[in-house]
């Protein structure tokens, strides 16, 4: 089966952006033109971080991010809560959620913010998927092997959610109702799906 390629949505939070972005000059994490952010603190430090997200209480982030010793896009966790309260000056390093295998994209706290919801090619295999051609630009693989799972914050008790061979993942989690949104080609099409209260087929 050929994998669909697609350009990336523009889903990611601004602060996907500075997790990802490189300071303007050596040590300078705010353009002096930018009148609406301020207090602006460097949390990632190395790697290829991005899709942010915060936990419902705001005291922790968590975003997908390639690393030494993983070789493509794994989910990690920040407490920032220490940071945010002035407590400490620096975040912690982050700490990996999902397995290290195969790869992982778009992670997103469920209510209470003890489970992490994440779409994840491990279960098809431990390797990397296949990269891309992004000689027209910067796409995303819709890969059949991208399946929901969901595991404690600390990554343990890991449950998979779906199992199929259609593109599951880009999940979001509605604050206050608990459902599930995601991005699947299941119907043979690519379309938003739901599940209801974290069950999802």
């Amino acid at each position: 089966m050929t994998t669909t390629i697609r350009p990336l949505p523009a889903l990611a939070l601004l602060l996907a952006l500075l997790l990802a972005a490189t300071p303007i000059a050596a040590g300078v994490l705010h353009d002096g033109r930018e009148i609406h952010l301020s207090d602006i603190r460097q949390l990632t430090f190395g790697g290829e971080n991005a899709e942010a997200y915060w936990s419902g209480d705001g005291t922790q982030l968590v975003f997908q991010s390639t690393r030494p010793p993983y070789g493509c896009d794994q989910i990690f966790a920040l407490p920032v809560g220490d940071l945010l309260s002035g407590s400490v000056a620096e975040a912690p390093p982050p700490y990996l959620v999902s397995t290290g295998k195969g790869r992982t994209t778009c992670a997103y706290f469920l209510r209470g913010d003890r489970q992490i919801l994440y779409a994840s090619t491990a279960a098809a295999t431990a390797d990397c998927p296949k990269p891309p051609d992004r000689s027209q630009g910067y796409v995303w693989p819709i890969d059949p092997d991208y399946e929901l799972f969901v595991a404690d914050v600390d990554g343990k008790n890991r449950v998979r959610l779906t199992e199929n061979r259609s593109y599951d993942a880009e999940a979001t989690v509605c604050a206050s109702t608990g459902a599930i949104v995601f991005t699947s080609t299941r119907d043979g099409d690519l379309d938003r799906s739901l599940g209801q209260g974290g069950v999802v087929t």
